[in-house]
């Protein structure tokens, strides 16, 4: 991974609360407060499987 998209990475970020469904189909469960997102452990992105949920 490019050391601009690490950077990003440690930033803060919104995220959003998914379910699981069958098939690997994932919705999202409503939330009345903000989520913030931010990785702690930069090294461990460089060895995980990036996946792209379908949200329904």
């Amino acid at each position: 991974m490019c050391k601009k998209m690490l950077e990003h990475l440690g930033r803060p970020s919104n995220a959003l609360l998914l379910r699981r469904l069958p098939h690997n189909e994932y919705k999202r469960v409503a939330s009345d407060c903000a989520i913030v997102a931010r990785i702690q452990d930069l090294d461990s992105v460089l060895d995980c499987e990036v996946l792209i949920p379908e949200i329904v």
